[in-house]
């Protein structure tokens, strides 16, 4: 038999002076059916389908998207419940437990949404590659949607809206934004400057196609419609071999510097660049021009390629 004590309080726009008790009553065999029981009846008391205007729809309607101010949203509350009180009371069939949501569970709504805020906003603003602020942007989506559920319990017992600082349509906006970035291919060419001969220009070129995995690139030997312009800057390359000795073998020694420069082709601005230097020794001539490349591609390249 379902059982609703449902008292709704009196309240004013200060905050501390809310005064609201809902009770939801449940009866099972097992403290643990009883406590199902009462929390749907409780869910049934706050929020079965409500008529509010502190709840926005999106639709949308190829890239707009459009928030309705007043709209018919059903939420399951009981979903979202926390900070709930519970009374347990041994009966001859069970157990009778009475949930209580009061003032005190209010505040306790009232302090998460503000956390879920900071959250939101801090996944918003939070800078990164387009695939991170893809991804922080769902985030943002999630605790939002659960925001809105948390605050249409407290706006079905009349406590004061609050306003989240960002839209749900705004971040639909921003995330259907950055899935056709990433869907787009990027071009870039890239050309090596320097007193190097032809087949290590050619070498460092293809060891960064196979450095440098990312399905959005593609590599160009023409600089016409290209998305991103890579200059790397040779401006010191000088190799040694250290002559073999009875303790140590002969070994081949590579020092360089180098600057590399990504020009934006689209808006001809300049968007990155950094220097480098070091020193690559290794006794097997085969692998010592792979590691220069490994240090042009991992240290510099790519943190480029990363970010876009």
């Amino acid at each position: 038999m379902k059982q609703l004590l449902f008292i709704i309080f009196m309240m004013t726009l200060n905050f501390s002076t809310l005064a609201v008790e809902v009770k939801g009553i449940g009866v099972g065999k097992t403290e643990s059916i009883a406590k199902k029981m009462a929390l749907q009846d409780l869910s049934d008391a706050i929020s079965v389908e409500i008529m509010s205007d502190t709840q926005l729809t999106t639709t949308s309607s190829g890239d707009f998207y459009q928030e309705n101010g007043s709209s018919t949203l059903k939420s399951n509350s009981q979903n979202y419940f926390i900070g709930i009180k519970f009374k347990v009371e041994k009966i001859s069939t069970g157990y009778k437990v009475t949930a209580i949501f009061n003032d005190d569970t209010v505040r306790i709504y009232e302090s998460n949404i503000k956390k879920l805020d900071k959250d939101i906003k801090e996944l918003v603003d939070e800078k990164g590659s387009s695939k991170k602020r893809l991804q922080n942007l769902k985030k943002a989506e999630e605790l939002l949607k659960d925001r809105q559920k948390m605050v249409v319990i407290l706006a079905n017992l009349g406590v004061e809206k609050r306003e989240s600082i960002v839209s749900l349509g705004e971040i639909k906006r921003k995330i259907k934004s950055l899935e056709k970035s990433l869907d787009k291919k990027i071009t870039i060419y890239v050309e090596i400057d320097g007193d190097l001969n032809g087949s290590l220009k050619r070498q460092i070129k293809n060891g960064l196609k196979t450095h440098i995995k990312n399905d959005r690139i593609v590599y160009t030997t023409s600089q016409r419609n290209i998305d991103y312009f890579i200059q790397i800057d040779i401006q010191n390359y000088d190799e040694k071999i250290i002559p073999e000795t009875t303790i140590t073998p002969k070994t081949y020694q590579i020092e360089y510097t180098y600057k590399v420069t990504v020009m934006d082709e689209k808006t001809g601005r300049e968007v990155f660049a950094r220097s480098d230097s070091g020193v690559v020794k290794t006794s097997n001539t085969n692998t010592i021009y792979n590691n220069f490349v490994d240090s042009i591609s991992n240290n510099i390249v790519k943190k480029f390629i990363e970010k876009i």
